[in-house]
């Protein structure tokens, strides 16, 4: 029987100038990445041993981008998966942060590119629907609850 885990988080990274207008951060792996090879995402990675999901959302951002998040939030999403060489079922916290727009992107290894782009082109680049799903989620939240004290109190980290 397949098992249940949480062993990775998704953080999706935006910036503004004005509050009105959001970019989004999306990596391209790199070609000789074993998994997915020059796939569209947003920083993905695994929950170390003894680290929590916010814990590993933080550090995954530093090391995937070199950047250090303003705000952060727990995203009202888990995307689901089903991993066969595993048998196991892996539900993904979800993460937003917000980065200062001046911050310069340092690409891990991992990723061989980036770019800062609208929410409708982001969802159109990336290839996971629980990302593109996600994508819109947070973008929607930047858009319509980004001082709302109500959602804050909840979701903001």
């Amino acid at each position: 029987m397949a098992e249940v885990v949480s062993t990775m988080v998704q953080v999706h990274i935006a910036r503004t100038q004005d509050s009105t207008t959001w970019e989004h951060l999306v990596l391209r792996r790199a070609p000789l990445e074993p998994v997915f090879p020059l796939l569209w995402q947003v920083v993905t990675g695994r929950i170390e041993i003894g680290e929590t999901a916010v814990q590993a959302a933080v550090r995954e951002l530093m090391e995937e981008t070199g950047l250090q998040h303003n705000h952060l939030w727990v995203l009202p999403f888990v995307s689901s998966l089903y991993s066969p060489r595993r048998d196991s079922i892996v539900h993904v916290p979800v993460f937003g942060a917000t980065v200062e727009h001046s911050l310069p992107v340092q690409l891990s290894d991992e990723h061989n590119e980036f770019q800062w782009i609208q929410s409708h082109q982001a969802t159109e680049l990336l290839t996971i629907p629980a990302q593109q799903q996600a994508m819109k989620l947070f973008n929607e939240i930047l858009l319509h609850k980004w001082d709302d004290t109500r959602f804050n109190d909840v979701y903001k980290l």
